[in-house]
């Protein structure tokens, strides 16, 4: 009896206002959409703007990669431009003056030999001051020989090995090298790391 008493008022409402009950139709099965798929209908209507934002942060980073790339290809080629690895000149702290004057030397005879071609003497005469006392000058200028003669692989070791001597971080030049050789080499990703490295150091001089 309470259900017939019930379906009668229903319909008597339906019958007097068919707009309004068509209108709690819908709305009951959009509210059960929503539910089911665990959005709310707040969330749905803001989508199309989260949307929009993602796409302008998608396209800022998209113009941020392409200026890296554009620096990292604007570097390697000045590489085949120029000299570009420089003579560069370290504070070393010596074990006596013994073995800066004798490293010196050493130095001074590798870069005569490599001004001859003899890169076989160079060599020796790096793995000679090397055995004095390490430094930052040799396994630097030994990557830079490496590098001139296209041995990429060991150029990257020496560097390495220097930049490990330099924990304070006074000379960029090395991780600006060692980030071309990166980007020559196809490792973006290490290439853009010392690059960067290479690009804070050098903001704050």
């Amino acid at each position: 009896m309470l259900v017939d008493d019930i379906f009668s008022f229903y319909k008597r409402i339906f019958l007097r206002h068919p707009y309004v009950t068509g209108t709690i139709v819908v709305i009951y099965v959009f509210s059960v959409i929503a539910f089911v798929s665990r959005r709310s209908v707040v969330q749905w209507l803001r989508a199309p703007g989260e949307v929009a934002e993602l796409r302008m942060r998608v396209l800022d980073l998209e113009t941020q990669r392409r200026q890296q790339d554009q620096l990292l290809s604007t570097l390697a080629e000045r590489t085949s431009q120029a000299e570009f690895l420089k003579p560069l000149k370290f504070e070393e702290t010596w074990r006596d003056e013994r073995a800066k004057q004798t490293v010196g030397r050493l130095v001074e005879y590798a870069e005569f030999a490599i001004s001859k071609n003899d890169f076989e003497h160079a060599q020796r005469f790096y793995t000679e001051a090397n055995e004095v006392q390490p430094t930052l000058t040799v396994p630097y200028y030994e990557g830079r020989l490496a590098y001139r003669r296209g041995d990429l692989q060991r150029a990257e070791t020496k560097w390495l090995e220097a930049i490990k001597r330099d924990p304070g971080r006074r000379y960029p030049d090395l991780r600006l090298y060692l980030g071309v050789l990166y980007y020559q080499t196809g490792r973006l990703d290490e290439a853009k790391a010392y690059l960067g490295s290479y690009a804070g150091a050098e903001a704050k001089r």
